[in-house]
C-alpha cells in the first residue's frame, strides 16, 4: 500500500526515465481518484512525521506530544517510577539538552489532555465555538480569490502539456522539434504540480452546522463508556488529536474531525436518505484548537 500512494501511475500518469532530463508523462487508465491518492500523501506524511515506530503501552501521549518552544517530538523517561515526557532535543552520551523546557509530569498532562478533549467533546456550544474561532483563522490565510487564476493555470497546463504530447509521438517531427516539445512537456506538468499543489494548501473546510455539531458529540458522548483500555484510548486520541504543543505549564492540543459526506444540494447529512450516489460532497476534516494550563 506504501509503495501505491507513491506511484502517479495510480492516478494515470506514468513517468517513463522518471527524474531524468528526458522525462515523459504518459498517461494511463486511473484506478484511484486524485482525491484519495492525496488524501493518503498528505496522512502518509504525517505519519512519518508524528508516529515513529509502535506506541508505549505505558504513555498515552507518545508521538503525539511536540515542545512548542523547539518543535522538537517529546520523549519519554521513567524517573524511577515517576514517569515524565520531555523535550526530545538532547544528545544522550553524553546527556545535553539543546531546550530547556521543563519536564513534565506523564499522570498530569494526560490526565488534563484526556478532560480537555472530552469537554469539548461533550459540549457541542464549545466545540462550535472552537471550531468557528479556527474557521476564521484558517480563512484570513487562504489565497481567496486566487484560488479561480489557479484553477485556470491548471487547465491551460494540462492543454499544454497535452498538445506537446501529442507533438512527441509524430513520427515524422523533426529531432530539433521533437527535444522542444519534450521540454515544453516537462514545464507544463511542473507547472501544473506546483499549481495543483498551491490549490490543495488553500483548501479549507467547511464550517459544519450547529446541528451537526450537537449530532458529533452526541456520537461521542454514546461511545465515551466502551474507551477504556489503553488500546482503545490511544486509538481514539489518534482519530481526534493531530497533535499537542506543551511547554508546561501551557499546552494546546490541536485537533481534527472527520465530516460526514452529504448529497449536492443538501443542508447535512440527514438530507441524504441513504447512499449518497455520484453527486456526494467529501468535506475536508474541521480543525480546532483546545488550550488549557497543566495543574
Amino acid at each position: 500500500m506504501r509503495q501505491m500512494f507513491r506511484q502517479e501511475a495510480y492516478i494515470g500518469t506514468f513517468w517513463f526515465h522518471r527524474g531524468k532530463p528526458d522525462a515523459i508523462a504518459i498517461p494511463v487508465p486511473a484506478i484511484l481518484d486524485q482525491e484519495t491518492f492525496d488524501r493518503a500523501t498528505v496522512q502518509a506524511t504525517h505519519n512519518s512525521v508524528f508516529h515513529r515506530g509502535r506506541p508505549s503501552r505505558e504513555y498515552l501521549l507518545t508521538g503525539l506530544l511536540r515542545c512548542r518552544r523547539c518543535g522538537h517530538r517529546c520523549r519519554t523517561e521513567p524517573n524511577s517510577g515517576h514517569p515524565r515526557y520531555i523535550c526530545g532535543n538532547y544528545e544522550r552520551h553524553p546527556f545535553r539538552r539543546f531546550c530547556e523546557a521543563p519536564r513534565i509530569s506523564q499522570r498530569k498532562l494526560e490526565e488534563t489532555v484526556w478532560n480537555a478533549v472530552w469537554d469539548v467533546l461533550s459540549d457541542s456550544k464549545m466545540l462550535y465555538g472552537l471550531m468557528r474561532e479556527t474557521h476564521a483563522a484558517e480563512e484570513k490565510t487562504t489565497i481567496g480569490s486566487g484560488r479561480d487564476a489557479l484553477v485556470k493555470r491548471i487547465a491551460r497546463a494540462k492543454r499544454t502539456a497535452a498538445a506537446a504530447f501529442e507533438l512527441m509521438l509524430d513520427g515524422d517531427l523533426e529531432p530539433e522539434k521533437r527535444a522542444a516539445a519534450k521540454r515544453a512537456h516537462l514545464a507544463a506538468e511542473a507547472q501544473r504540480k506546483e499549481a495543483e499543489a498551491t490549490l490543495r494548501a488553500a483548501q479549507i473546510a467547511v464550517l459544519p452546522s450547529r446541528d451537526e455539531v450537537a449530532e458529533m458529540c452526541e456520537e461521542f458522548v454514546t461511545g465515551r463508556d466502551e474507551i477504556t483500555r489503553f488500546e482503545a484510548k490511544r486509538e481514539f486520541l489518534e482519530t481526534v488529536v493531530d497533535h499537542v504543543l506543551v511547554d508546561a505549564p501551557d499546552m494546546e492540543i490541536h485537533c481534527r474531525l472527520e465530516q460526514p459526506a452529504t448529497a449536492a444540494g443538501s443542508e447535512g447529512p440527514g438530507k441524504c436518505n441513504g447512499a449518497l450516489g455520484p453527486y456526494a460532497i467529501f468535506r475536508a476534516p474541521i480543525s480546532f484548537v483546545i488550550k488549557r494550563r497543566v495543574a
